[in-house]
């Protein structure tokens, strides 16, 4: 799933949700993983303060966002 950046309140929720879903997707045989534009030193800090255990990857180039047209109105 994408998402724009770290540390918003809303982001913080939305990524929660997955969270509490992520052994549902295990037992499909689905890897979960979050994806924003953020650096990964960023996600890396956001993922130990939230203590989140979903893999947050980093699309800084904005490539895979461009490829699948997920950007959002702020090119993000």
């Amino acid at each position: 799933a994408f998402y724009p950046v770290d540390h918003l309140k809303w982001e913080i929720e939305f990524i929660k949700t997955f969270e509490e879903k992520k052994l549902d997707f295990e037992k499909l045989g689905v890897k979960l993983c979050m994806i924003s534009t953020d650096a990964w030193e960023k996600h890396k800090q956001f993922k130990t303060k939230q203590k989140f255990t979903v893999t947050l990857l980093s699309d800084t180039d904005k490539k895979l966002t461009d490829y699948l047209g997920t950007k959002n109105d702020k090119g993000r």
